[in-house]
């Protein structure tokens, strides 16, 4: 129950489970089911008008069957359904300009396990998975897009879905001793793949600071296309203890792709090593050479609606409009990622360990829709990546990625439930391809370089639930503080003035504090919560008026406030 605002369900999350014996001794079942309910509510909008409720709802079915004692077969049915009210809904952004987002997903599996009395096995199975999501806008009413926020009906009306067949084999051989104790690893994949999209978009506007119209877009072609894809991978890898205290992984992964119709090879190596007797000291490395599979909808761009946009003179007058079209690339390449990571853990007395991890990742190769013409950029610097109203734009290899991080963390357990932990994590993401280049991108940019939208370079995080005196009774926690995300800001045209990103929000702090009693009744364990969300008070906003010459300009909304919470544990049969 969350008392902000009124007195409204926060979370409802019921779970069930089942499970028990086919064939006594030979088959056995189980079947679980997860539910979520979230009222979502948004601040800084009116009663009424400040919920985005969200549900969710997952059910596992997985069987296995003993065929011999050295022949096991196992079957999975998963269904997965999820839906929002009024996703995108923010202070900004009021519930005619949501859509209401449904997702469903139905995966289904067999995988047959045989060994051999030298302890090698062998896997072979097949999978299926469809995924479909449906876009249903509020109404049809023309979408604007004016310095003081949104308003109309959102314009994209979608259905899309995707489908995946897979076959894959994995073969474990008896250990080998040589120089130590070799486990290896091998096996191969193969995947058809099929995407399937339909777009039925209205129009939206571009207001200009004096109310009238700079740019319409319309959009032209059918929406409907399909775009198969086939991918196939082997590899093998060893897992190689030379020593009692070091372990060393070392494979290869080989992947081919028909839409770039090229293989890549990815090796990958990491060392773990206790270097004291007691063991209680580990120090860790690796690095890795990592391929991104191929993205069917990205693919699918040169299939969807074209743009066309009308740019207004500053009388109001229409001039000639432009056409914005994607069309396919060459020669591309797999994206490629290397990633280096070191690390060393220490377990103290009392059950306290502590950690220290260090991790560098450079992407190169990505793909990106880049304005036809464009020379490819050789590091991650600011080079110009443009996006803007007409042209030809080409899908290329040209993204470029960063990403630094360094984290500490401590944490303790003890008594059967209770512990804290304690966190800090610095961090830098940083990309060449910050704003997507797509049909449905109402922001124009000069130069796409900055930091992601998720960049946060300083977090703090802390949690602990702990015992009081009295018998039954706990105290829980949560701080968390990390830097505002960053956000850029435009010209009432949509044009992104300076860097992408260059301006941010302020720091984000939490602090949660709650009193728990746990207690039996009518034969059943439960506990209950009582506590305060955002204890301080702090402001923690939300949205932001980012277009320069609004009277609201830089001004932030959607503070969250202080709130209370209630909630009700059910843990089962005293």
């Amino acid at each position: 129950l969350d008392i902000h605002s009124g007195v409204r369900f926060g979370d409802w999350t019921p779970r069930a489970g089942v499970s028990g014996s086919i064939v006594k001794g030979r088959a056995w079942f189980s079947d679980s089911f997860d539910g979520e309910y979230n009222s979502g509510y948004v601040s800084g909008l009116p009663n009424g008008q400040n919920t985005n409720a969200t549900w969710a709802a997952g059910n596992l079915l997985h069987a296995q069957v003993n065929l011999t004692p050295t022949n096991i077969l196992f079957a999975d049915l998963l269904a997965d359904f999820d839906h929002q009210a009024h996703s995108g809904l923010g202070v900004l952004d009021p519930v005619s300009t949501t859509t209401a987002l449904s997702d469903r997903q139905w995966l289904a599996a067999v995988k047959e396990s045989r060994s051999w009395a030298g302890g090698a096995v062998l896997e072979t199975g097949f999978a299926w998975q469809s995924v479909e999501r449906d876009r249903t806008p509020q109404g049809d009413l023309p979408y604007i897009v004016a310095p003081a926020g949104r308003s109309g009906d959102y314009f994209v009306r979608s259905r899309e879905h995707g489908r995946r067949d897979q076959l894959f084999v994995n073969y474990f051989p008896r250990v080998r001793r040589f120089a130590g104790r070799h486990q290896l690893q091998l096996g191969a994949d193969a995947q058809r793949l099929d995407y399937t999209g339909q777009f039925q978009r209205t129009a939206y506007e571009l207001l200009g600071l004096a109310g009238l119209p700079l740019f319409r877009t319309t959009f032209q072609g059918s929406g409907d296309f399909n775009r198969p894809g086939a991918s196939v991978a082997t590899y093998v890898t060893d897992h190689w203890q030379p020593a009692a205290r070091l372990a060393i992984d070392a494979g290869v992964r080989e992947d081919w792709d028909e839409l770039v119709r090229q293989a890549a090879v990815s090796p990958r190596l990491s060392i773990a090593y206790a270097p004291f007797a007691d063991a209680r000291t580990k120090l860790t490395a690796g690095y890795a050479i990592l391929h991104d599979a191929t993205n069917l909808a990205l693919f699918s761009r040169p299939l969807d609606q074209q743009a066309v946009t009308v740019p207004y003179s500053s009388t109001g007058a229409p001039e000639a409009p432009l056409v914005t079209t994607f069309v396919s690339g060459r020669n591309l390449r797999l994206p490629r990622y290397d990633k280096w990571s070191r690390g060393i853990e220490h377990e103290f007395a009392h059950r306290i360990s502590a950690r220290a991890e260090w991790l560098r990742k450079r992407g190169r190769d990505g793909f990106v829709y880049a304005p036809e013409g464009t020379a490819a950029p050789l590091t991650v610097q600011p080079v110009l990546l443009s996006y803007g109203y007409g042209g030809t734009y080409a899908l290329t290899n040209q993204r470029r990625d960063a990403y630094d991080e360094v984290a500490l963390t401590a944490r303790q357990t003890f008594g059967d439930q209770y512990g804290w932990m304690a966190s800090y994590v610095r961090s830098r993401a940083a990309s060449n391809a910050v704003l997507d280049a797509s049909v449905d991108q109402p922001l124009q940019v000069l130069n796409n370089f900055g930091r992601m939208p998720w960049d946060a370079p300083n977090r703090v995080l802390g949690w602990g639930y702990f015992p009081l005196p009295f018998k039954n009774w706990a105290v829980a926690f949560l701080a968390d503080y990390r830097t505002g995300f960053p956000f850029a800001v435009t010209s009432d045209s949509g044009m992104v003035v300076g860097p992408v990103d260059g301006h941010r929000y302020p720091s984000n702090f939490d602090l949660n504090l709650a009193i728990e009693r746990r207690f039996t009744f009518a034969g059943y364990r439960l506990a209950i919560r009582a506590g305060a969300n955002n204890l301080t008070g702090h402001r923690n906003p939300t949205a932001v008026n980012s277009v320069i010459g609004a009277p609201q300009y830089l001004q932030f909304f959607g503070d969250e406030g202080r709130h209370f919470v209630l909630r009700i544990r059910v843990f089962g049969r005293a």
